[in-house]
């Protein structure tokens, strides 16, 4: 099932450089051997979730992740509206723009 909607993935991509794309591509299949995918499908969610978070936020889009200086990724968040927890959350101006929750099947 996939994540996004064409439209939203077509709006968003445009907005891009071919090299960024290009860039980040690499990264990730270079990250991503099937034998490290293999791996990870046998893993628990919570085995997996900062290894995640470096893998893809870190390593492919270059998002900085607390303690780190400068940071914009933090991990566990609580939402300030009903106190729930994300498993992480992209931040501008420290303030949450996205959050991001795991999971695996």
């Amino acid at each position: 099932m996939p994540i996004f909607q064409k439209s939203v993935i077509q709006k968003h991509l445009t907005n891009l450089e071919q090299s960024q794309l290009d860039d980040a591509f690499k990264r990730f299949k270079d990250n991503y051997s099937i034998d490290k995918i293999q791996q990870i499908k046998i893993l628990k969610e919570e085995e997996y979730q900062d290894g995640f978070l470096r893998d893809i936020f870190v390593g492919v889009f270059g998002y900085i992740l607390k303690p780190d200086q400068n940071f914009n990724l933090v991990r566990e968040f609580k939402n300030k509206t009903d106190g729930k927890k994300a498993d992480a959350a992209i931040l501008k101006d420290k303030n949450a723009i996205a959050v991001i929750e795991l999971k695996l099947y």
